[in-house]
C-alpha cells in the first residue's frame, strides 16, 4: 500500500503547533540554563556553526553541544547541514 500524503490542512496544522510550542518554549526562558540562555542569543535568523558558538559564548564544546539538543528539542532552534542552526519563527 502507498502511504497517504497528508493534506495541506493536516501540513498547516502541524506547523502551526510546531510554531506555537517553539513561541511558547521562548515564553519560558527561566528553564533554560545559563549556558543555553547564552547560545539563543547568539542563534538569529542567520546561520551560525557549532565552533563560532564556542568562541563566542566562552562554553566548552561539550556544553555547546548539549545546549543545542535542548534548544532543538524544544523546537527554538533548527539544525541544517553541515552543523549549522538557525532560530525557529
Amino acid at each position: 500500500a502507498v502511504p497517504e500524503t497528508p493534506s495541506l490542512f493536516a501540513q498547516q496544522e502541524a506547523g502551526t503547533s510546531a510554531k506555537a510550542r517553539s513561541a511558547a518554549a521562548l515564553d519560558d526562558l527561566g528553564k533554560y540554563s545559563e549556558g543555553e540562555k547564552r547560545l539563543l542569543s547568539l542563534i538569529t535568523n542567520e546561520p551560525v556553526d557549532v565552533d563560532t558558538l564556542i568562541v563566542r559564548s566562552g562554553l566548552t564544546a561539550q556544553e555547546v553541544q548539549s545546549g543545542l539538543l535542548v534548544l532543538s528539542l524544544d523546537g527554538v532552534i533548527r539544525q541544517l547541514p553541515g552543523k549549522m542552526y538557525l532560530r525557529k519563527e
